[in-house]
């Protein structure tokens, strides 16, 4: 077979768009438009084209495209879709005419279209964003600082890289932009802002743990129980917990040792004073140790505060207030729930009422004989928060005696 040159060089037009190749692993493929001029004069010769594309160093063994005769456009120019081409390597293009004997021409000049070239207008995963803008570097590896260009959503989120970058603003890389617990696409739906971490659907106190809450009681959420949900919807410390892990080992009381000779400077009494007597020691560390070995001991971190009188009193009745809103604190329990005990030996009966929102305690013990100075006719559990509070943060008033004269009242631990 003779081939003759009937064709002027090829130009080529991109017009490129993304499809999905149906097969298992399914990989990204374009279209191309490649257009040419038909040679001058040759308009009765020619009976039809042929288009070569190879992804290999020659077209030995390509089969071509027969596409038939195709004329013009307005302009003069010939174009013709090609489909499928597969997006790494480099597709070389050329065009051959062919007469009424099948006579073919010589090829016409190549035009070749990288991935370089591809990426820019190609998006093969339909996520808005052309796979130049994911794969930055065009080196066909998602590198660290790249969305993947082959998958909408890189970090499942709800939201396709596209919306996160051109509509919503947010980090197609961190599936909560803000950081408050909520993904950025959840917070799209639930109208809250995906870059303000102060826009959350959490709701503290809605008995629903959502928005990085670590749990909510509802209501009884309280920062100054050792029992409930904080108040911020965080856990409440773990009593020997030294370290913050939320587990008692070994070394914590390593750390609460520390602690105890002044090398620990923060171990929060809450977590570290296991026998509530308002100190950290080597017995709480001690203690923890034990625990954490696995021997049945109770650690109670709660401060035992009790009542005392500071002059004699005689049998009788008092009323009194404890004031412990300078604390931070609270005594453990709210209402007649809390966690209170008269001196069985020296009272018949007692009440006493926490008030934890105005933080005061009310108190009122029927004293069945004369107590002297300096005893304590009733001790309560205080759950300390953070550093145990001095003796000057609480404020204990009479309210009424049976006596005469208000006898006088303080605390101890």
């Amino acid at each position: 077979m003779t081939r003759r040159p009937i064709l002027s060089p090829l130009t080529f037009a991109i017009a490129v768009f993304w499809m999905l190749l149906m097969y298992p692993g399914s990989a990204s493929a374009y279209d191309a438009v490649i257009t040419w001029e038909p040679a001058e004069g040759s308009e009765q010769s020619v009976s039809g084209y042929k288009v070569y594309v190879r992804q290999g160093p020659t077209y030995d063994g390509t089969v071509p495209i027969n596409v038939g005769l195709i004329p013009p456009d307005q302009d003069g120019l010939v174009r013709y879709t090609v489909v499928g081409l597969p997006m790494g390597p480099t597709n070389w293009f050329a065009v051959t005419s062919y007469d009424s004997s099948f006579v073919e021409s010589l090829l016409s000049n190549e035009v070749e279209l990288g991935y370089a070239q591809v990426a820019q207008v190609v998006d093969s995963d339909g996520d808005g964003l052309v796979d130049a803008q994911e794969d930055v570097d065009l080196d066909g590896v998602v590198d660290p600082g790249e969305t993947d260009p082959d998958a909408a959503d890189s970090d499942t989120d709800g939201l396709d890289d596209g919306e996160e970058v051109n509509v919503y603003g947010t980090d197609p890389l961190d599936a909560d932009s803000d950081g408050d617990g909520d993904a950025d696409g959840f917070e799209v739906v639930a109208g809250t802002d995906p870059n303000d971490v102060r826009s959350s659907s959490a709701v503290c106190g809605d008995a629903s743990v959502s928005g990085g809450e670590e749990c909510d009681d509802g209501a009884g959420n309280s920062s100054l129980s050792p029992y409930s949900c904080q108040s911020d919807c965080t856990l409440p410390p773990v009593c020997g917990d030294a370290s913050g892990n939320r587990t008692l080992s070994v070394t914590d009381g390593l750390e609460i040792m520390r602690a105890s000779i002044g090398v620990n400077p923060h171990c929060p009494f809450s977590e570290c004073d296991v026998n509530g007597d308002g100190n950290v020691s080597v017995v709480d560390a001690a203690k923890v140790v034990h625990a954490a070995v696995g021997e049945p001991l109770d650690l109670d971190c709660g401060l035992a505060v009790s009542l005392v009188v500071e002059s004699d009193v005689a049998a009788g009745t008092v009323d009194l207030a404890v004031d412990y809103s300078a604390t931070g604190s609270a005594f453990v329990g709210d209402g007649q729930e809390v966690e209170c005990q008269a001196a069985p030996s020296l009272s018949s009966l007692a009440v006493f009422d926490n008030r934890v929102g105005i933080s005061e305690l009310l108190a009122t013990i029927s004293l069945t004989q004369p107590v002297t100075a300096g005893t304590a006719v009733a001790t309560c559990r205080f759950y300390a928060k953070d550093d145990v509070p001095v003796i000057e943060d609480f404020t204990v008033e009479v309210l009424s005696s049976s006596e005469p004269s208000l006898p006088v009242f303080s605390v101890l631990y």
